[in-house]
């Protein structure tokens, strides 16, 4: 399931009273008053009291403080056009923006906490099936949850979101974000890399060419990059290896990769990786 347009639909408002709201609960919970946040350790901690004086790498913030600052920056967003400053946004969060996403997320966490609240009062075995979805910002899949799609419409309010249920499963298999899922060999639930644009009728190009958008100098990490996620998205070898040759064939034919510079790529990956026999495999493969 999607969520068309989520960032762009947010309802600032109800944005700030649902992070106002979980902020609440959460220094009650702990009793605790303040957030002290360290800049260099990117590290926080809820703290009883607020010292007179911050460090230079400390910050503590009040609940209030905090909503402040979330106002301050919900309210105040503007869209710019050329060098002058545009259109000032009545809803909705800039997607490009660093908190964006953490600011999405818990939004959505928000609306499905009311929704199993609300379900577990009516159906309690029904709401616990809910902890079966997993959900990557505006995308939800109901992978064990097949009454799912039919409360769509109330976790996530029509006023405010165009809400897209796919068809789910096809031939057993279930496409979701980067991961292609169904039910492997051992009857236990599996995953490969999945990409949609293998399904394009032209090419998409991502990695250095004269017509992408990384520079020439970033071969190696660009590669060594996919490599390690095509190592966390295919659940079983043969298939890690199968996406590796895929690629190495796409580089080779339509980016003009020299097959030298590939495998002496992917022997880093072995050093740095541990992912011993990777070439020998990839070229048997191919």
């Amino acid at each position: 399931m999607d969520i068309a347009g989520f960032y762009e639909q947010i309802p600032h408002d109800d944005l700030i009273s649902a992070i106002d709201e979980m902020l609440s609960r959460t220094f009650m919970n702990q009793r605790k008053q303040y957030i002290q946040v360290q800049w260099l350790k990117r590290e926080a901690k809820l703290v009883s009291s607020k010292p007179a004086h911050d460090g230079r790498a400390t910050r503590t913030f009040s609940h209030r403080e905090i909503i402040d600052l979330i106002r301050l920056k919900i309210k105040n967003n503007y869209l710019q056009i050329g060098d002058k400053v545009g259109l000032k946004k009545k809803k909705g969060i800039d997607m490009g923006a660093n908190d964006s996403p953490k600011l999405s997320v818990l939004f959505a966490f928000s609306l499905e906490r009311k929704f199993m609240l609300d379900l577990a009062a009516r159906d309690r075995k029904l709401a616990k099936k809910f902890n079966c979805c997993v959900r990557n910002i505006d995308d939800l899949c109901f992978l064990r949850f097949p009454e799912g799609p039919s409360f769509a419409s109330q976790i996530y309010p029509t006023r405010w979101f165009e809400v897209t249920i796919d068809q789910g499963l096809v031939n057993g298999e279930l496409n979701f974000l980067d991961l292609c899922i169904f039910k492997g060999e051992d009857g236990l639930s599996a995953w490969l890399h999945w990409s949609k644009t293998e399904n394009f009728n032209f090419t998409v190009v991502s990695f250095p060419h004269a017509l992408s958008w990384l520079p020439e100098n970033n071969k190696a990490p660009a590669l060594v990059g996919r490599v390690v996620h095509f190592s966390r998205t295919n659940r079983y070898y043969v298939d890690f290896i199968r996406s590796i040759a895929i690629l190495y064939l796409k580089l080779t034919e339509q980016n003009g990769w020299k097959m030298e510079k590939i495998m002496r790529i992917l022997e880093r990956c072995e050093v740095t990786y541990g992912m011993e026999g990777l070439r020998k495999n990839v070229a048997t493969m191919i």
